[in-house]
């Protein structure tokens, strides 16, 4: 997991540099971590989160979401997000708006929901065409709570 993590960053960073012109679109990897809270039980995920962004203006990105947690002995879990981003002070700070479907698979119980996706971010700058984000995501699925953090890698280009 290691090493894939080193490439996956060197990769983002190698194609950052060759796209440094106007950056409008970006591909993020990220690590996200998560707690699942369910009748009275929590859960606590790591996971993989794949993102792809389009800015539309100074203030507004949409941006689509691939994200896994895996288990495979109890839990598999898998979302695919659709969202807006608002930066209103800066090309920094966000807040997110938007819809996750998401499917639970816990223990041969299955779940195929769908939620609204509230989150905040900050995003630092690394270099003209990369960047580190941290964020914090909120969604319910049905009686299933899921918060969480990801820490992200991109290349703007």
């Amino acid at each position: 997991m290691k090493k894939f993590a080193i490439l996956s960053i060197a990769s983002l960073m190698t194609l950052s540099l060759a796209h440094a012109e106007q950056p409008t679109q970006y591909f993020a990897i990220g690590y996200k971590m998560m707690t699942l809270d369910g009748g009275g039980e929590d859960l606590d995920l790591t996971g993989t989160q794949l993102t792809y962004g389009q800015r539309i203006n100074e203030k507004f990105v949409l941006e689509g979401n691939m994200v896994t947690y895996l288990d495979a002995d109890v839990l598999e879990v898998t979302s695919l997000d659709l969202s807006a981003l608002y930066y209103p002070l800066n090309n920094q700070f966000h807040v997110r708006l938007g819809m996750s479907d998401g499917e639970i698979e816990l223990q041969g119980l299955s779940a195929d929901e769908s939620s609204e996706l509230l989150g905040v971010g900050y995003s630092w700058l690394v270099g003209s065409s990369s960047g580190v984000r941290l964020e914090y995501t909120t969604a319910s699925y049905d009686d299933l709570d899921a918060d969480g953090f990801t820490l992200s890698v991109a290349a703007r280009f």
